[in-house]
């Protein structure tokens, strides 16, 4: 009987442990987020740093933003093409879009129509709402 209730309590402490490193990671990037819109834009990079580390997908896509137009870093596309790669394949929608974007645009790299769409599917898939037009229109549909 107390092995039963010493393990109930360690899954318990476990779950609560998982839990407070999921809200870790949001209210991390939540901070980053307040403070990049005070214009503090290199603290807000390390906020957002920690919470990527921290498995949060909107944080890597929020750091590719910063790299992207040179907010508290250095302008790099080619990190924040990287940054985008990353959230995408953690299942971000808003970052597979954007890449199907740069695909389709030749942005930092070749254009490639099968990589553009192939994001763009993965972010229509998910719902996002641009997502839909764009697919049909880099298939040369109507839209």
């Amino acid at each position: 009987m107390t092995v039963k209730k010493n393990c109930d309590k360690i899954n318990g402490l476990m779950t609560i442990e998982k839990k407070e490193m999921i809200n870790t990671a949001e209210d991390t990037l939540k901070k980053g987020e307040e403070l990049f819109d005070a214009g503090d834009y290199s603290s807000a990079v390390k906020y957002f740093e920690k919470s990527a580390q921290e498995g949060e997908t909107n944080a890597f896509l929020r750091l590719a933003d910063c790299f992207l137009y040179g907010k508290g870093v250095k302008t790099d596309k080619g990190k924040a093409f990287n940054l985008y790669t990353q959230a995408a394949q953690e299942g971000n929608a808003e970052a597979q879009y954007i890449l199907s974007l740069w695909y389709s645009d030749g942005i930092n790299q070749p254009a490639d129509l099968q990589k553009a769409l192939f994001w763009c599917f993965k972010a229509l898939q998910q719902g996002h709402s641009e997502a839909a037009d764009y697919f049909l229109q880099l298939k040369g549909e109507d839209v």
